[in-house]
């Protein structure tokens, strides 16, 4: 379980959240929440707004996105993982500087546009684009991540979709397991799997 305290704690880009040990010695992510949390708040419906794709890397994904963002209606971010980044600054940045340095082409899945008001941040981007678009999120694809502060990319992403968009819609997608497998080391060969 993710706990949070409410401290005005200020946030910079390279700061990273704070860990607590849990019941078990299990570590949860502690006071990590606070800013994105506080802006957040600001728009208490945004959790019915949220529409998100996930799935294991490699199982149809980024095509799906694209047919979905075709439609005026829906925006999605793909593979900003919110759960792991909810606390930078620099997110509208960091963003469109990953899909450039992956070679990616710039379309509405791939760029996060300028929304004014500060809104570098994850929270104030998710805020303006709901007022904007009618859904919002991003695609999600488990692949072979590392650790984060001793938990998994599946963990934190469950545990900040509980907190924070418990209502929204979710397209969940699968693929043959071992399909995925040899996609994913043909991709990434240097890559441990599990």
């Amino acid at each position: 379980m993710i706990e949070s305290n409410r401290r005005n704690e200020s946030r910079t880009a390279t700061r990273s959240p704070d860990v607590r040990f849990g019941a078990g010695g299990r570590t949860v992510l502690h006071n990590s929440f606070g800013t994105f949390e506080e802006q957040i708040s600001a728009a208490p419906n945004i959790d019915t707004q949220g529409l998100f794709i996930v799935a294991s890397a490699r199982s149809g994904t980024t095509i799906f996105q694209h047919c979905l963002n075709s439609c005026a209606d829906i925006y999605l971010l793909g593979e900003a993982n919110l759960a792991l980044n909810f606390w930078r600054e620099d997110f509208r940045e960091w963003y469109n500087q990953m899909h450039r340095s992956l070679g990616n082409h710039r379309s509405k899945s791939t760029v996060a546009l300028d929304v004014g008001n500060g809104g570098d941040d994850p929270a104030r981007f998710l805020i303006a684009q709901s007022q904007r678009f009618r859904y919002v999120g991003e695609k999600i694809a488990f692949g072979p991540h590392g650790m984060y502060f001793e938990t998994t990319h599946q963990e934190a992403m469950l545990q900040f979709h509980i907190r924070f968009f418990y209502r929204s819609t979710y397209f969940f997608m699968f693929r043959r397991p071992y399909s995925v497998y040899t996609s994913m080391k043909k991709l990434l060969p240097d890559k441990a799997y599990a």
